[in-house]
């Protein structure tokens, strides 16, 4: 295998947010192996969206993202377990994570 053809394949992936438990930002990565519409949220215990990180057409290759634990007010959220969703065309996924106000 050549490395041009290593390189074409990507995956679909999104990894444990680093760090967690944060009190200020946690870093978000995630995967895309082609171009298509992604989505990434950030929901509550209850199921409820906090936060909308990504919406829209991204290229395929690594994506990453910072949430400081404010929601879509951008009021910070209180402590307690979040989950993100990375959702495409393609793939589905989510992870936990934890905040620390």
């Amino acid at each position: 295998m050549s490395a041009g053809e290593a390189n074409a394949l990507l995956i679909y992936a999104l990894k444990v947010p680093f760090p967690s438990p944060f009190n200020d930002n946690t870093a978000i990565y995630y995967y895309l192996a082609k171009p298509e519409k992604v989505s990434l949220k950030v929901y509550d215990q209850t199921g409820r969206v906090v936060r909308t990180l990504e919406n829209g057409i991204k290229d395929a290759d690594m994506c990453y993202l910072n949430w400081n634990g404010v929601n879509n007010n951008n009021r910070k959220v209180v402590t307690g377990v979040y989950f993100t969703r990375f959702s495409s065309e393609e793939f589905t996924s989510t992870k936990k994570v934890i905040f620390v106000g």
